[in-house]
């Protein structure tokens, strides 16, 4: 490489430098033909055509992602190998604080000055916020990071807010029974969901009652949480709503308890079995009925897989869930192993909620740091904010994700990883994000322009683009520079900044 060229080649040149920003097409488009605007040509469907390839389409459904010199750790592993390191049990992370066994003395909270009172609320709010932040670090935490995607999934189905239950040690308590039931039994799932402190006050159980049973939670476990709409009678929410009665929470000890005074000891009759139920037995009727199974397989599929279900492998893994007594695990390594998941109607096939997506980038980048607070902002403004899904059943997703508004939020956020500025003010001077371009080039271990450009592109995206955006982008590699002479193996490139 000649000097005076390398000396144009400044670390912003590699790939950071502010450039005219190109408007991406409508996500999920079926045509073929190009887009001479966005330079992404938009294939019906697109093809995985080598081991690393299906590996990187693998961490980024299942995990969250992989960084260049983790796809190259794993350039001999097997997608099986892969599915077993993603499926290992691994010690579970440790609380944000110990304020998460913090006790709230309510009556003691009405006695504070409303300055006091104020205060607690700002603390309350920063613990949150810390909470958020601290779920996020651990979804960067490795590549195979199954559980913690399985947590963020189970979050968008046993939902709870932050307005609703207000005390942010419930909101931890329920994100810990999430993340440790994400890949285990969902029976006993289902045992300890109903329980949870957060899931009582949210949707109501705590004033369900005897004298006045309240259906909110008997309706959503029906509904959402199980077999879906048209495979229950409104007797049956009715009755199951008695069997649910009684629960309260304690907030000094942070924990649920029944009230004998407010259960309903009566006979209940439900889906044609009667006895005196309780919560258990409501749960253990339920998950005898066929629907249950490819309910929740259905979401596993719609959530991993495509949008647009294959329903004979679909109640493939329904029998499995059923044969193996609910046992998530098993249906998620068959689902992980099947050739489906890999197939052209897999691949690209999904849009990442803001929540993937940051994480996602962050893992691809090999970010240096990153400041928590930015991505909650961020995210929030793209329609996700951690622990406050939009209602009871959680985000809807894919085409829900892009409006006219965060169409281009969504690209000026991915920018602010590389350029730096703010994803709602690209121009500014503040960096959330430390990124170092001339690393990440250096980590593909590829010396030339043209190559390099390619390997960036094929590694950060998962449609092909055109000519005319590959010679693009290879000038905002190179700068000024003759590509054919440019090359990372410059001695001193390592200084350039």
């Amino acid at each position: 490489m000649k000097k005076q060229n390398a000396k144009s080649t400044r670390k912003s040149k590699i790939i950071s430098n502010k450039r005219k920003r190109h408007k991406l097409p409508a996500a999920g488009a079926t045509e073929a033909p190009k887009n001479s605007a966005a330079g992404l040509i938009i294939p019906t469907r697109v093809k995985i055509s080598s081991n690393r390839e299906a590996i990187r389409h693998l961490l980024a459904r299942a995990s969250f992602g992989a960084s260049v010199s983790e796809l190259q750790q794993l350039a001999s592993a097997s997608t099986t190998e892969v599915v077993a390191n993603l499926l290992a049990d691994s010690a579970l992370p440790p609380p944000p604080g110990e304020w998460v066994d913090e006790p709230f003395d309510r009556d003691a909270f009405q006695n504070l000055t409303p300055e006091e009172q104020q205060a607690w609320r700002m603390l309350n709010q920063e613990r949150l916020d810390e909470l958020r932040a601290w779920w996020l670090e651990w979804m960067m935490a490795s590549p195979f990071n199954l559980r913690e995607k399985m947590t963020l999934f189970w979050h968008g189905h046993f939902t709870s807010d932050y307005k609703n239950v207000n005390l942010t040690q419930f909101l931890y308590k329920q994100n810990d029974l999430l993340r440790r039931h994400a890949l285990g039994n969902f029976r006993a799932f289902l045992k300890d969901i109903y329980k949870d402190p957060a899931m009582l006050i949210y949707l109501d159980g705590v004033n369900n009652k005897r004298q006045q049973p309240n259906e909110n939670f008997a309706r959503e476990l029906l509904e959402l949480f199980t077999m879906g709409v048209g495979n229950y009678t409104e007797t049956d929410i009715k009755e199951a709503a008695r069997a649910f009665t009684g629960w309260q929470v304690n907030t000094i000890t942070l924990t649920s308890f029944i009230n004998p005074q407010r259960h309903d000891e009566g006979i209940k009759t439900f889906m044609g079995r009667s006895g005196n139920f309780g919560g258990d037995e409501i749960i253990d009727i339920i998950l005898e009925q066929p629907q249950p199974t490819g309910f929740i397989c259905r979401k596993f599929y719609e959530f991993f897989v495509s949008r647009e279900v294959n329903d004979d492998f679909m109640n493939e893994l329904a029998e499995t869930f059923r044969a193996n007594d609910y046992e998530i695990k098993p249906v998620l390594e068959q689902l992980f192993k099947n050739e489906l998941f890999y197939s052209e109607q897999a691949v690209a096939a999904l849009i990442k909620s803001p929540v993937e997506m940051a994480v996602n980038n962050a893992r691809m980048l090999s970010v240096e740091g990153i400041n928590f607070n930015y991505l909650i902002t961020a995210t929030k403004s793209l329609s996700q904010e951690l622990l406050n899904p939009p209602n009871v059943a959680g985000w809807p997703g894919q085409r829900v994700w892009i409006s006219p508004t965060t169409y281009v939020l969504r690209n000026t956020f991915c920018e602010s990883y590389v350029n730096g500025g703010l994803f709602s003010n690209p121009d500014s001077n503040r960096a959330p994000i430390k990124f170092d371009p001339l690393a990440f080039a250096c980590s593909f271990q590829i010396a030339g322009a043209r190559e390099l450009a390619d390997a960036m592109t094929q590694h950060l995206l998962r449609l092909p683009i055109d000519e005319k955006t590959k010679e693009a982008l290879l000038q905002v590699l190179v700068g000024t520079a003759d590509p054919e002479d440019w090359s990372l193996e410059y001695p001193g490139a390592d200084q350039l900044a």
